[in-house]
């Protein structure tokens, strides 16, 4: 009779097998939590790891190219008219240094500052002729200042550069001018000593005026 009524009370309890089941699925879904929390957590990790490659990348290649599609221009240069543009003074001074220097057929030059004088007092040179005198100003004004004393000459028709009575009388006070086209000019004023039939012409004096 014991045995019949723990058979009974046994049947009538409730059976034991939803609370196994509540134990086992209780951790089931623990474990599907963690799993996709793992999954996930990766996902993320990868998608933080590419995320920065591809920021970086995009800023380097728009840089790259605001480069290369858009030049620097230079402006254009001002365009200088040949008209617009004066011509340029030439430069006269003397080309042979301070003190004596020796020219040709045995005449010398003395330089003192921006004064030069040139001595031909020798036979063949010494004149009172106004067309010797030019051809000794024409051939010793080139070694003292240069081609720019040929271009000065130019300006002067042969035979003009003064008068016989001019150069021992007024040329020696108010002196010869030779101008170019531009800037200062040559002043030269003869010079004269006592000879035995009058003055002779046996030197003469020059400086650039500005």
């Amino acid at each position: 009779g014991a045995a019949g009524v723990n058979a009974a009370s046994k049947h009538e309890m409730p059976p034991s097998p939803p609370r196994v089941a509540v134990r086992h699925k209780a951790p089931s879904p623990n474990v599907g939590a963690q799993d996709s929390a793992t999954l996930t957590v990766a996902t993320t990790t990868v998608q933080l790891q590419g995320a920065p490659a591809a920021a970086s990348a995009a800023p380097m290649d728009s840089a790259v190219h605001a480069t290369t599609a858009v030049p620097a221009v230079a402006p254009p240069p001002p365009v200088v008219h040949a008209d617009s543009t004066p011509a340029p003074s030439p430069v006269i001074g003397p080309i042979i240094p301070q003190g004596r220097t020796e020219l040709p057929d045995s005449l010398y030059a003395i330089r003192r500052g921006d004064t030069v004088v040139v001595n031909f007092d020798t036979g063949p040179a010494r004149t009172r002729r106004a067309d010797k005198f030019e051809l000794v100003v024409r051939q010793t004004l080139h070694d003292v200042y240069g081609p720019v004393a040929d271009t000065l000459l130019a300006t002067v028709p042969t035979g003009k550069l003064g008068s016989a009575s001019d150069l021992v009388t007024t040329l020696r006070k108010r002196g010869i001018h030779l101008q170019g086209p531009h800037g200062p000019h040559l002043a030269l004023w003869p010079e004269t000593r006592p000879g035995r039939d009058g003055p002779l012409l046996f030197a003469y004096r020059t400086v650039v005026e500005r």
